[in-house]
């Protein structure tokens, strides 16, 4: 027979057994990275690799709590509408996929997948807008809203040669904050808070 007993522990238990024991194991101080699996392959630089799918991939999770929050509000009844953008989130937050370890063909899937979800949720968020935005008796805005998803390359196509627009925010938290807005545009603008007051704005070339 054995003398070896092997179950399911925790590691409060694994710990007990060890000073039980008189055992210690070596103390690491030093960096784990980088190491590599086998000879001339490193891992090395996924902290920082593919920025620009980091920055969607957080973007599309902004965008997806926002309208958890307005499909609650609203009681819209989208969840189904909204597993879309949320199976994609789950699948970009893989380990070899927001790290940047992947084939660039596999960040192109993963780019749709948000995308698609994005637009998905913007039905949503439209519901919800026509049911929160009226006041009393007023009907439904008639324009719908939507969202700007090439400001990282400074267009918006829905505003661009428009005369006036309306930019509508969304605050999640329960406090006020206090956040510098960016919309891309090719021409100044006089922007008014909802009283109707001019608000300071700058136009910042793109160059």
């Amino acid at each position: 027979g054995s003398n070896i007993n092997v179950f399911y522990s925790t590691p409060g238990c694994y710990l007990y057994a060890l000073n039980k024991a008189d055992r210690s194991w070596k103390s690491k101080t030093d960096d784990f990275f980088p190491y590599a699996h086998n000879p001339h392959a490193f891992w090395t630089g996924y902290f920082s690799s593919r920025s620009a799918f980091k920055r969607y991939e957080r973007h599309a999770n902004n965008i997806l709590q926002v309208t958890r929050h307005l499909n609650a509000f609203a009681n819209t009844n989208a969840r189904n509408t909204l597993f879309i953008l949320s199976e994609a989130m789950g699948v970009a937050q893989h380990h070899d996929a927001v790290s940047g370890t992947e084939k660039q063909e596999v960040v192109f899937d993963y780019a749709q997948r948000l995308s698609e979800g994005i637009q998905a949720a913007e039905g949503v968020i439209n519901q919800a807008y026509a049911k929160l935005l009226p006041k009393d008796s007023q009907s439904p805005p008639t324009q719908l809203q939507f969202l700007c998803q090439l400001s990282n390359i400074s267009q918006c196509l829905g505003i661009e040669g428009q005369e006036r627009f309306t930019v509508t925010l969304w605050d999640p938290l329960i406090h006020q904050v206090t956040q510098h807005i960016r919309v891309p545009v090719r021409t100044d603008y006089t922007v008014r808070d909802p009283t109707g007051e001019t608000l300071f704005t700058e136009v910042l070339e793109k160059k």
